[in-house]
């Protein structure tokens, strides 16, 4: 898979960041989580579902994060940790994992 691509659940299926609908900061937390190396994390948004990562054998990590605000991109990227944790207080993402 190149850099600039991210993988829906189905393999078939691989969205550039040019094709990702939605806001900048929206797509400046989608492009750093193309980063991550180990582990599987699902963002869930309006029935869209992009995964990113992969599952290393023998250590089954992964989590599902469902964005119920479009507030919590933001939240993201303004506040860094704090805000994410602000931004789950505050019911705007969730995760049950």
């Amino acid at each position: 898979m190149a850099n600039d691509t991210l993988r829906a659940d189905s393999p078939e299926s691989e969205v550039t960041l040019a094709d990702i609908q939605g806001g900048f900061y929206r797509r400046q937390v989608l492009k750093s989580l193309m980063g991550l190396a180990e582990g599987r994390l699902t963002v869930v948004e309006n029935g869209e579902r992009l995964s990113f990562g992969r599952e290393v054998a023998g250590e089954p990590l992964s989590a599902t994060v469902e964005i119920r605000d479009p507030e919590a991109w933001k939240q993201m990227v303004i506040g860094g940790s704090v805000g994410v944790a602000e931004g789950y207080m505050d019911g705007l993402w969730h995760s049950d994992d």
